[in-house]
């Protein structure tokens, strides 16, 4: 149900006599796809509100368009949005004590928004709103090979269904990272996710230790790490690779694989 804002935001502006306040103590909140979360909401009345007359509504804005979620309305729930059938609830019991908040199950990326949680009684309204942002881990990174004309080994990194962008980080098998010579690429996905595509150019040598990690700017996630032993001569002939691959044991416990 898509809401007409305009038009309930000055009825709200117009009439917040009734609720003196809302409250929603975390205006920004973190959570991995597949948890539950809660957006917590408090409110407190006036105190001679009618118990019988609160009315609280949920809304979600989503590329500038604001639906309802849900609406609880004389001891009734309605209004539940098709994407969010059956993962959402507010628990009515709270509502005496002064708490409206949503509950949403299962959360996918399309459910990152910003929620409003509006309380509604017989002398007016008010609201309070929070940002929510869905993350989601990226795959275990695999690494492949192959050589230039140029004699030079090409490693690619490939992780997926992360998001948001991760980042990148080249080591050796000592743990020091690389000052390396390459390009990463971040494809965004139909599903919302990122496919991350990193490649590193090295010089041919006898033995390499490559370590390829992918990590997110939060602290929800460790980081994804792979290492591979890639063992070759300095030349191969035009048209065949003589590389062999193995995994690689790293010294530094630090870049363990997750």
């Amino acid at each position: 149900m898509v809401l007409l804002f305009l038009p309930l935001l000055v009825y709200f502006i117009g009439a917040v006599t009734g609720v003196r306040l809302v409250v929603m103590n975390e205006p920004l909140q973190h959570v991995a796809a597949g948890k539950n979360v809660t957006l917590h909401c408090a409110f407190t009345p006036e105190e001679n509100h009618e118990p019988d007359q609160l009315e609280v509504q949920w809304h979600v804005r989503k590329r500038s368009q604001w639906t309802v979620l849900q609406t609880y309305k004389a001891k009734q729930m309605a209004n539940e949005e098709r994407q969010y059938y059956g993962r959402i609830c507010i628990d009515p019991n709270k509502l005496i004590d002064g708490i409206a908040s949503l509950q949403i199950q299962n959360v996918t990326l399309k459910d990152s928004g910003e929620y409003r949680c509006i309380i509604i009684d017989g002398g007016g309204a008010a609201f309070e709103s929070s940002q929510l942002i869905v993350l989601a881990p990226y795959t275990d990174p695999e690494i492949t090979k192959h050589y230039t004309e140029a004699e030079e080994l090409v490693l690619q990194c490939r992780s997926q269904d992360g998001y948001p962008k991760g980042e990148v980080q080249w080591f050796d098998g000592n743990g020091t990272e690389l000052q390396w010579q390459g390009s990463t690429e971040h494809i965004l996905t139909n599903e919302g996710n990122f496919q991350i595509i990193s490649n590193l150019s090295l010089p041919l040598n006898e033995e390499v230790h490559i370590c390829c990690t992918i990590s997110h700017n939060t602290n929800l996630f460790e980081k994804k790490v792979t290492c591979h032993t890639v063992i070759g001569p300095s030349w191969v002939s035009k048209g065949a690779s003589l590389f062999q691959e193995k995994k690689c044991q790293v010294p530094n416990t630090e870049w363990k694989k997750y």
